[in-house]
């Protein structure tokens, strides 16, 4: 989650070596298969269907290791809904996680994401506010509250949205998926000014960005 591309790099280096020390423990992989999800989500990735696969791979393995561990069920679901395309999968997968744990933010978390996109903005939005009650002060906060931004989009609270998203981006300065959401939300407010300023940032950031 770092904003240094270096530092991004090293952590996956340094979860890979964990996942090797300590291949009994489900978390080490369940990370190191976020990390390859948000590699792709980044648009950091220079083959995405090779990071696609990684990501399922590692969580597997986690799965493997700890059947019911939440944090790699909620991964998996993760992983489902944004990169495969696969809901009715990834709503199995994240019932199951906080089934597994109901005190687990990710999981309520990536729940939201997968209302946004496939049942109830209103019940999005909920379930991001749950998370973010449960773990109020996370190092992640920006994670967070993009999540709380796509839901608030989703249920059509748009200023709301952008005013999450804002606070998302002050954490991580060009965050490719926070500058994605505002632009959405100026757009579909009208506020094309702006819309058009964010669109630059984005186009700077990923020159090679089509729709």
């Amino acid at each position: 989650h770092s904003h240094s591309g270096r530092a991004f790099e090293r952590g996956r280096e340094v979860l890979t070596e964990l996942a090797a020390r300590h291949p009994g423990l489900a978390l080490p992989p369940a990370w190191l298969g976020l990390w390859h999800a948000l590699n792709v989500v980044k648009c950091r990735s220079a083959c995405v269907r090779q990071d696609v696969q990684c990501a399922w791979d590692q969580t597997q393995r986690a799965l493997h290791a700890e059947p019911s561990n939440a944090m790699a069920l909620a991964v998996q679901g993760y992983i489902q809904c944004l990169l495969l395309g696969q809901p009715d999968e990834a709503r199995r997968s994240l019932n199951g996680a906080i089934e597994a744990n109901p005190s687990e933010p990710m999981a309520w978390l990536f729940k939201s994401l997968h209302s946004a996109a496939w049942d109830s903005g209103s019940w999005a939005v909920t379930e991001a506010g749950f998370a973010q009650s449960l773990s109020p002060i996370d190092p992640l906060q920006y994670f967070f509250d993009l999540l709380t931004a796509n839901a608030l989009l989703a249920d059509g609270q748009l200023d709301n949205a952008i005013a999450y998203g804002r606070r998302s981006l002050r954490a991580h300065k060009a965050h490719v998926p926070t500058l994605r959401l505002l632009l959405t939300a100026q757009a579909e407010l009208g506020r094309l000014d702006e819309a058009r300023e964010t669109l630059d940032q984005l186009r700077a950031k990923v020159p090679e960005l089509t729709v």
